[in-house]
């Protein structure tokens, strides 16, 4: 369904078991959170469905709008917010749940404690640069992902993570890890789909490992209705511009353990909330949560404001100039290039055969390469010689020629016959393994035939089958 594929955390709800999802809708906050992140037209289907509790939608809506209120509609049972019934009922929990959270103010029903009495300072200083903050933690996860075998500090959780999810793989039966295509292709999303994306495999990775992954989901919820819109527009990410500081929220000693020490501590690491000392006792919801819960235009003009310019100059001599200092940049470009210089502000890069074969072995392909490039394009290159040609066409090729050249050669298992005591006898075995498509090759000067490996035992049978019955003949 399109409108889940737009929205990771309703198709992972969609997934979920039922009595997980029934706990769900018994949570107030839960139950905001989920309405919120709706699409508008289902938002409304909700709404009429709250405050009516008979009727129905299909029949009454506007018939040029019956196909949208329909499939709407299948999108609500998924979710189990609408039942299987015709017309729909909606869930008895749900609708409750709302009705009693529009009758409390929005922090009554979060449920996390603003911290009030926090000297100012303090605030102030744990609150600056929040953005900033956020965007190197979580720059931090790529960059392991990048080059696995860095220094990059990351918990074990997350490389477990990737394991599972196949984002970095083992090099033989060593400690070292590499990057995969699967992982590759991952530090190409947009932010907000990287965060996104792995956000729903940890869900997932917990629902597997352990007994119940509702705490987990709850509290997410309840930190997406403290998310500030504000903090997507551009003065929020300035550094230098005031603003009010951030709120603070209290670490209850009442949460579970899982909560306290494991997820929160693992959001921290993710950049979605920031604790300047874990003694403080409270911690910051960043504006990278503001970016996950946007909708589709808030979003593009949030991304317009935190997306760095294409800072990537791709020569035909296969040079890269690389102006940048990021060690993500420069990360993710080791994979593919390289780093032959580098300065204060930039780096140079050098592409050739021997560092793109070795990209290649890893699983990441000619096109990912040429794509990322592409993506990362100096302003300069792209308004000169356009979106597609900023990458010149000579470099293009000849990464897809160094990737075909692995392709020349298709190795695959099989047997070879060679000892025939006549013409007759090579020439029946021939026939025999052609007709059951098990042929891979055939000389008739050398008498030599070559069968596929599952064919193997069938054709030796058969052969000598033909033997004994020449034998006794």
């Amino acid at each position: 369904m399109e409108a889940l594929e737009n929205r990771p955390f309703l198709a992972f709800l969609s997934q979920l078991e039922a009595e997980t999802v029934r706990r769900l809708y018994e949570s107030k906050p839960a139950c905001l959170a989920i309405l919120r992140m709706l699409p508008p037209l289902a938002q409304k289907c909700v709404l009429i469905m709250v405050f009516r509790s008979e009727g129905n939608l299909l029949e009454e809506c506007n018939k040029n709008y019956k196909d949208a209120v329909e499939e709407n509609i299948r999108l609500l049972r998924q979710l189990h917010i609408l039942s299987a019934d015709e017309p729909p009922i909606l869930n008895i929990d749900f609708r409750m749940n709302y009705l009693q959270s529009l009758m409390r103010p929005l922090a009554q029903v979060v449920g996390l404690d603003p911290v009030t009495r926090i000297d100012e300072k303090v605030q102030k200083a744990a609150s600056r640069d929040l953005y900033k903050k956020a965007l190197e933690r979580w720059e931090c996860v790529l960059s392991y992902l990048a080059l696995p075998d860095s220094a990059a500090s990351v918990s074990m959780l997350t490389v477990e993570l990737f394991e599972h999810i196949g984002f970095i793989k083992r090099k033989g039966n060593g400690s070292a890890r590499d990057i995969t295509s699967l992982g590759f292709q991952f530090l190409l999303l947009g932010r907000a789909e990287q965060i996104w994306s792995y956000l729903m495999y940890y869900l997932k990775y917990i629902e597997v490992t352990t007994e119940d992954v509702f705490p987990f989901v709850e509290f997410f919820l309840r930190l997406c209705l403290c998310v500030d819109p504000s903090d997507l527009s551009e003065t929020a990410q300035n550094s230098d511009t005031e603003r009010l500081p951030a709120t603070p929220y209290l670490i209850d000693d009442k949460w579970p353990e899982i909560i306290k020490t494991g997820f929160l501590k693992h959001l921290r690491e993710l950049g979605l909330v920031f604790i300047r000392k874990s003694k403080d006792g409270f911690f910051f919801i960043t504006p990278l949560m503001a970016l996950l819960l946007a909708g589709d235009g808030e979003r593009d003009v949030g991304l317009e404001n935190t997306r760095q310019k294409g800072f990537l100059i791709a020569e035909t001599n296969y040079r890269l100039a690389v102006y940048s200092n990021s060690h993500l940049h420069l990360s993710i470009l080791n994979q593919f290039a390289e780093i032959v210089a580098r300065f204060n502000n930039m780096a140079v890069g050098l592409m050739s055969r021997d560092t793109v074969r070795q990209a290649l072995q890893r699983g990441i392909t000619a096109k990912q390469i040429t794509q990322y490039l592409r993506a990362n394009s100096h302003p300069r290159a792209v308004d000169t010689h356009g979106q597609y040609h900023c990458v010149p066409p000579t470099v293009v090729d000849q990464i897809h020629l160094w990737e075909e050249e692995r392709e020349r050669l298709q190795c695959q298992d099989c047997a070879v016959y060679s000892l025939f005591d006549s013409d007759e006898q090579y020439v029946q075995l021939k026939n025999f393994a052609t007709e059951r498509g098990f042929l891979l090759y055939g000389d008739d000067i050398q008498r030599v035939v070559v069968v596929t490996n599952e064919g193997n035992e069938m054709v030796r049978e058969w052969y000598h089958a033909l033997n004994e019955s020449r034998i006794h003949a």
